[in-house]
């Protein structure tokens, strides 16, 4: 079975979050009455409701909940942290027979700190493939914005030094991609940024040979307001640059009067949907036959992923 988007926080074991729970916030354990990491999934995913304004909100506070728990204390824990957390997040992701798949995960503000956070994870993943040989994790490294707009984690040199980690083993074979993520509602200011950014990691990974795949997420948080429109021109500017993959992309493929704008991304562009996601914190209410027929009607290439399974509690999605 194989995932192409999983976030690295919204992935991480359930046993081990429950640990890190025990230890450092007992108060929300107590308060949900979870009693054992099985509880866990099923509490995240008992907190969404039909407002997918609201879910968004409860969504960001899962995600800061966990990240408060999880990451390391100092530099001096960044390499054992990550080793550990990816350790358990892959037998945890081999127990639901899920053998392929490539974690979405940033990098840290400096090279030094990247190296100690990849390598620990890429440990993680030699770690569980000894026990499992059919399994087999991959990163794709992604740059991501937060609420006040900012790249939190992106700088040119920054990237120029991760590209020069990629030329080497074991980076080069498991850092597989380039991603933006994070906060992406419709905003011109945001969007031209995101196509300037992308034009750039594509022209410095060219420049040091590398066979990393570009992508990023786009077109999943929609609004219902006219701000929307903006992505119509966002898209077609996308297209234009050939990216990889595309994360989500929900604005274009939900809508059938879209579809000259989706055509442009076939043959190059593959959209990684990601279904409970989708439903739970977007406008559209079901993903059904009808809707994934409007991506193969315009010979767009998807998948389907779990995208947070911690939050969502999709483990055994398919």
């Amino acid at each position: 079975m194989i995932d192409k988007h999983l976030h690295f926080t919204g992935s991480l074991s359930p046993t081990y979050v429950y640990r890190k729970l025990q230890d450092s916030n007992q108060a929300f354990l107590d308060k949900y009455s979870i009693l054992s990491p099985d509880g866990l999934s099923d509490t995240f995913v008992s907190m969404f409701g039909n407002d997918y304004k609201l879910n968004q909100q409860k969504f960001n506070e899962m995600y800061s909940l966990v990240q408060s728990v999880t990451k390391p204390k100092n530099t001096n824990e960044i390499y054992q942290t990550y080793r550990l957390a990816t350790r358990e997040l892959a037998l945890n992701l081999a127990r639901f027979g899920i053998s392929e798949y490539t974690i979405i995960a940033g990098p840290d503000i400096t090279i030094d700190n990247t190296y100690k956070r990849y390598i620990g994870m890429i440990h993680g993943f030699e770690d569980v493939e000894k026990l499992h040989k059919a399994a087999k994790g991959k990163i794709c490294i992604t740059f991501i914005r937060t609420q006040s707009g900012e790249l939190k984690n992106y700088s040119y040199k920054l990237l120029s030094d991760i590209c020069k980690l990629l030329q080497q083993e074991p980076f080069k074979s498991r850092c597989v991609g380039f991603d933006i993520s994070g906060y992406e509602y419709p905003d011109k200011n945001i969007l031209e940024s995101n196509l300037c950014v992308l034009s750039e990691i594509i022209e410095i990974s060219k420049t040091f040979g590398l066979k990393t795949t570009v992508g990023l997420h786009a077109g999943e948080i929609i609004t219902g307001t006219t701000q929307d429109e903006l992505y119509d021109e966002y898209f077609i500017n996308l297209s234009k640059l050939q990216l990889d993959n595309i994360g989500h992309g929900t604005y274009l493929w939900s809508n059938d009067t879209r579809q000259k704008i989706l055509k442009l991304f076939s043959g190059h562009t593959r959209f990684d949907l990601c279904p409970e996601s989708n439903v739970l914190l977007t406008p559209v209410k079901r993903i059904d036959s009808n809707r994934l027929d409007v991506l193969k009607k315009c010979g767009v290439e998807y998948t389907i992923n779990r995208d947070d399974p911690l939050f969502f509690n999709n483990w055994r999605q398919r």
